[in-house]
């Protein structure tokens, strides 16, 4: 996992980051089915929180985090690092997606949306992390 994946000293219920990624994926169907900036400003607010590991203060995390509870589902504990990672990668496509649709860019908007459905889905529901893809050719570009 340390080739692919960001490794860290901090362990994360991974029940809790695949209803992350399914509350995101929720929320940017809404976003397609509704377009407003605001539901990118806000799922671009609580991935910075989530990145920053503020994740007592997203709305995305604490919906994950009852909805585990209420379920009463067993935790399964795994690394934190490949989350944030995500995260970061996450809020920088929100973002993106936010920058293009506030320049009026609104098909490049609904198409970087699309591609974070489509990681949201691949988390949520195979526990498949594009993050950990991503990861080595991200370490090959910043990290020489």
């Amino acid at each position: 996992m340390t080739k692919s994946c960001p490794v860290n000293f901090e362990i994360v219920n991974e029940r809790v980051t695949r209803f992350n990624a399914l509350y995101t994926l929720l929320a940017l169907m809404i976003f397609f089915a509704f377009p407003t900036q605001w539901l990118l400003i806000g799922l671009a607010a609580d991935f910075l929180l989530r990145t920053y590991q503020k994740g007592r203060y997203s709305l995305v995390a604490f919906l994950s985090r009852t909805t585990v509870t209420g379920l009463k589902l067993r935790s399964s504990k795994i690394n934190a690092g490949p989350k944030i990672f995500a995260a970061k990668i996450g809020l920088f496509m929100i973002t993106t997606a936010w920058l293009a649709w506030f320049m009026n860019f609104h098909a490049t908007a609904m198409i970087i949306s699309g591609i974070v459905v489509l990681f949201a889905f691949l988390e949520s529901v195979f526990g498949i992390c594009v993050a950990c893809k991503i990861y080595p050719f991200y370490r090959k570009l910043f990290y020489k």
